[in-house]
C-alpha cells in the first residue's frame, strides 16, 4: 500500500492484514465493473415521464485505488461525495444511494481507508 497525501510521498507499506488484497482478489471482476454512480434524483411532472437530475461537485474527495496483480493492472477513482450522499436539500432520496452503498467496492474502500487509519496510528 501507498499513501499519497496533499503532494507528499509516503514509503510503501506491507498492509498488516492482508483482508483488502483478499477482498479484492475474490472479487476481481465484480469491483472491476461496478461504478458508484453520482447522486441522482427523479423528477415527475403530470403527464410526463420522469426526468433524472445528477449533482456533481468540482472539489470532491476521492479515493483512487491502483491495483496491481501479476497479470492485471486496474485504477479506480470515486467520488466521496457520490459515495456517501443520500438525500437531497428538498428530501427527494439519492436514487442510487442503496446500489452505491452495496458495492464490493465500496467495501474495498472502507477496507483500505481504516487500513491506512491503523498505519497512521503506528507511524504516530
Amino acid at each position: 500500500m501507498k499513501k499519497f497525501d496533499k503532494c507528499n510521498r509516503y514509503e510503501t507499506v506491507k498492509l498488516p492484514k492482508a483482508s483488502p488484497a483478499k477482498l479484492y482478489a475474490l472479487n476481481r471482476q465484480r469491483i472491476e465493473k461496478e461504478q458508484i454512480e453520482a447522486p441522482t434524483m427523479l423528477i415527475r411532472t403530470k403527464g410526463s415521464k420522469p426526468v433524472e437530475v445528477r449533482q456533481v461537485v468540482s472539489h470532491s474527495f476521492f479515493h483512487k485505488l491502483k491495483l496491481i496483480t501479476p497479470n492485471v493492472s486496474s485504477e479506480k477513482k470515486v467520488s466521496d461525495y457520490a459515495l456517501k450522499f443520500e438525500t437531497f436539500d428538498n428530501g427527494k432520496p439519492n436514487i442510487y444511494y442503496k446500489q452505491n452503498q452495496s458495492t464490493k467496492l465500496k467495501e474495498l474502500i472502507e477496507m483500505t481507508s481504516a487500513a491506512v487509519k491503523e498505519y497512521e496510528a503506528v507511524a504516530k
